[in-house]
């Protein structure tokens, strides 16, 4: 019988654009490797592994990385709506922690 076990969690992220999660993870610091294309990446984070699978729109984690997986959720969003508010030329502002608004000039 194992000392430890590990719980590991699965939520839904419907990530659509790659690059975007790349950005994401690297305006974070966070160490990734691509795997099987590009459709898993794995995130290195402490002594546990984040595993991000594109094709299934999930990603798989430990339970005490959750704190982190929500940061790449919501850094991934703000990477998105940098990109739509760039093309529409509208201006994003940071309202809260998680909360973006934006504005057309």
């Amino acid at each position: 019988m194992p000392c430890y076990q590990m719980q590991l969690m699965s939520v839904e992220f419907k990530a659509k654009y790659v690059d975007f999660l790349k950005q994401a993870l690297d305006e974070l610091g966070y160490r990734y490797e691509v795997i099987a294309g590009d459709t898993v990446i794995k995130v290195e984070h402490r002594y546990n592994a984040i595993w991000i699978d594109l094709a299934k729109s999930e990603i798989e984690f430990n339970r005490t990385s959750a704190v982190v997986v929500n940061r790449i959720r919501r850094e991934y969003s703000r990477q998105v709506l940098q990109e739509v508010a760039k093309k529409k030329r509208w201006v994003v502002k940071k309202k809260q922690n998680r909360y973006f608004q934006l504005q057309k000039y």
